[in-house]
């Protein structure tokens, strides 16, 4: 008779399979290799459920408002850096202002 035996990590002792409070006896060593991988996995891979509540498909953390102020915030300093909505361009050259501004070229 056999006795599977497993332990989780290297560190640990075996452990004896039990089923009903009564320790597992196979007849076979391929059998009772069988039981203690199949005990492993009961350990490790325990059934994980999923529930759909509706409720908390809201955004709950505040994502989409963060990421509108930080669209403001991205637009509010471009237009801060780089000038007014006319499409004049202002940069500090050497301390002072300098525009530039878009013109059509007349053929």
């Amino acid at each position: 008779m056999y006795r599977p035996l497993y332990r989780l990590f290297a560190e640990e002792n075996w452990r004896q399979v039990f089923r009903g409070k009564k320790p597992v006896t196979c007849k076979t060593a391929s059998e009772a290799l069988r039981v203690a991988k199949e005990r492993v996995k009961e350990i490790l891979n325990t059934r994980i459920r999923v529930e759909h509540a509706p409720e908390i498909e809201q955004d709950v953390l505040g994502i989409e408002e963060w990421r509108k102020q930080r669209e403001e915030a991205a637009a509010t300093e471009m237009v801060k850096v780089f000038g007014n909505k006319q499409g004049k361009t202002i940069f500090v050259k050497g301390g002072r202002q300098v525009q530039v501004e878009k013109r059509r070229r007349k053929a």
